[in-house]
């Protein structure tokens, strides 16, 4: 049987012009195309559909394909460049496409299913999670990996998933969530050990967000450890990984359950006017300088 591809690219600017950015959002499908292609898998997982709804509603990343799409317009409205705009349509809470293979089937499958299909999940994470990233990233200068994430630090470690309830509301009780730290933007670009990241990229940053009166941190929580793709994409071109807290993108900014989160075009645009003015000023240090 032929593996269904779940990506989606759109190109923006000028093909001819000399620097191409890949903007990437892995993370901002939900889980109804997936089952729909494959209804089998949907049957091994302990959930009712009300879990299976809001537990996919947290897991996948709120407006991070909008916010990709926004700033890839606004890039090319103010810089000679081309932009793509790659769109990996796996859900996140079933097969994260942020993950290498050993990690990337979800623990909300049962360990027992039936390895056909666990192969199935390797195989569709291998050929449009990595190998459809390798060739876009190889024919890329700079490459910005968009995310969003829960404005609070949840209560379980990264690589587990307890029981779905006790997961569901570990994001949607709001004592839980006000007692929790809030985060800042993310910048993911290394670890205590090694830095991956274009140095010159994050200076970009670095004046923009200083400029805008964003605060923002590197590395925490996320880092770029063996187990994430993120690894690998920096060996295929430059750029870094970012996380936006998710209420700046919702209509309300002071709403922290996930569930209720709604876009905001208007904010959507501004946040994503910033990155575009980052990939402006990279642009100019590389065309105009030669630091590429």
């Amino acid at each position: 049987m032929a593996l269904h591809e779940f990506t989606r690219q759109t190109h923006y600017g000028d093909p001819a012009a000399p620097t191409h950015w890949a903007l990437m959002s892995p993370h901002g499908e939900r889980c109804d195309l997936f089952f729909e292609v494959y209804p089998h898998l949907r049957e091994h997982l302990r959930m009712t559909d009300d879990q299976l709804a809001t537990y996919d509603q947290i897991e996948f990343d709120f407006a991070a394909t909008s916010l990709a799409h926004s700033i890839a317009q606004q890039v090319v409205e103010i810089a000679p460049v081309r932009v793509t705009v790659h769109e990996i349509l796996l859900p996140r809470g079933f097969v994260d496409a942020n993950r290498i293979p050993e990690y990337a089937i979800r623990r909300v499958f049962p360990h027992d299913i039936p390895e056909g299909d666990r192969q199935l999940m390797y195989d569709l994470h291998r050929v449009n999670a990595l190998e459809g990233m390798e060739k876009l990233l190889r024919g890329a200068d700079y490459f910005l990996n968009v995310h969003t994430m829960a404005d609070c630090n949840r209560l379980y470690p990264v690589m587990e998933t307890p029981e779905v309830e006790d997961y569901i509301l570990s994001y949607n009780d709001p004592a839980l969530q006000i007692r929790s730290p809030k985060r800042q933007f993310q910048f993911v670009c290394g670890n205590p050990l090694k830095e991956y990241g274009d140095r010159l990229l994050m200076k970009c940053f670095e004046t923009v967000f200083k400029r805008e009166g964003y605060r923002f941190e590197y590395n925490n929580p996320y880092q770029v450890t063996p187990h994430v793709t993120l690894k690998q994409y920096f060996d295929w071109s430059n750029g870094t990984s970012f996380d936006v807290p998710k209420s700046h993108l919702a209509t309300d900014e002071n709403e922290i359950i996930l569930t209720r989160l709604e876009e905001s075009p208007s904010r959507i645009r501004r946040i994503g006017k910033m990155f575009a003015d980052v990939c402006r000023l990279r642009t100019a240090m590389c065309n105009e300088q030669g630091q590429c």
